[in-house]
Parts: structure tokens; C-alpha cells; sequence
């Protein structure tokens, strides 16, 4: 049985972060571009190259966990907007409470 923090859902963070790390590549010019820059601004301010090329990456990767939360929060809003339309019937079913007895007094 698994714990209930191991569950996944498809539209977690992780699957989210998957497919925004699909539009950056090697090969993408933009993302070329934001890494050179970003690099430059680290090793201006006194970092090795390496170690401005890591920071680099370090931002990169955060902005791709930022657009991966805000993306999962708003399949999961959707998700939850939908459950709640669907059980406006249900409460409609249980009516408005009358013709119920009263509980018995405990005393």
C-alpha cells in the first residue's frame, strides 16, 4: 500500500515540469541566449565560468519549477471546480431537512 505523499496525479508538478522542460533544449536559440546571458551576468559578478554556468542553470531550472506549480494549480483548480459542480445535485437530493426527527435527549 502505498503512503498517501506517493500518490501522483497526472496533473502534478512533476508531469508539469516535464512538458515545459520539452520546450527548452540544446537547441532551442531563446534558451541558448537566456544561458549565455545569464552566465555573463554570474561571471561579472565574480564567479568562475563553471560555476556561473551552473548558476545559470539553477535559474533556468527554477523557472521551470515556477511555471510547473502555476500550471499544476490550475489543472487542479479545474479538477475541483468540476467536483464541485458535480455535487450540486447531490445536495439537492438531500432536501431541506424536513419531516426528520430530532434526536433523543441523552440526559
Amino acid at each position: 500500500m502505498q503512503h498517501l505523499g506517493q500518490l501522483r496525479c497526472p496533473f502534478s508538478e512533476r508531469s508539469e515540469k516535464g512538458s515545459v522542460r520539452r520546450h527548452i533544449s540544446s537547441s532551442s536559440a531563446l534558451a541558448t541566449e537566456r544561458i549565455q546571458q545569464l552566465t555573463a551576468g554570474f561571471a561579472s559578478r565574480g564567479s568562475s565560468l563553471p560555476v556561473a554556468r551552473e548558476q545559470a542553470m539553477g535559474v533556468l531550472d527554477g523557472a521551470v519549477r515556477l511555471q510547473a506549480s502555476v500550471l499544476s494549480f490550475g489543472d487542479m483548480f479545474h479538477i475541483v471546480s468540476i467536483m464541485f459542480v458535480c455535487s450540486i445535485p447531490l445536495l439537492l437530493l438531500l432536501g431541506n431537512g424536513r419531516g426528520a426527527k430530532p434526536a433523543p435527549d441523552s440526559h
